[in-house]
């Protein structure tokens, strides 16, 4: 007998959460995120970010970006860097990660 839960990762005594943001802007309580900790997976390729709420700032969660190998080779790093600023509008919020 299998059980699926949804994964948890400890960071400095803190639990992440995953948070349903599709959810949460349908109520009107989608409150601006602050990215904390970006994580690098090479294979296969994932970014991960570690961020809270703005006000918020005791409670962790998690959201994780897969990149297709397609993307990678046929996009130069300024052209992915783009299009993450759009499609992760949300996480990668330029007055929060600055692009350099």
């Amino acid at each position: 007998m299998s059980t699926v839960s949804q994964p948890k990762v400890c960071l400095f005594h803190v639990t992440l959460k995953y948070v349903d943001l599709a959810a949460l802007s349908m109520s009107g309580s989608l409150m601006p995120s602050v990215p904390v900790q970006l994580m690098l997976k090479f294979d296969p390729p994932k970014i991960s970010i570690v961020y809270h709420f703005e006000h918020k700032q005791n409670e962790r969660y998690f959201h994780d970006i897969m990149i297709e190998k397609r993307l990678l080779e046929s996009m130069s790093e300024e052209d992915l860097a783009s299009h993450l600023y759009v499609t992760e509008a949300y996480y990668f919020n330029p007055k929060q990660i600055r692009r350099q």
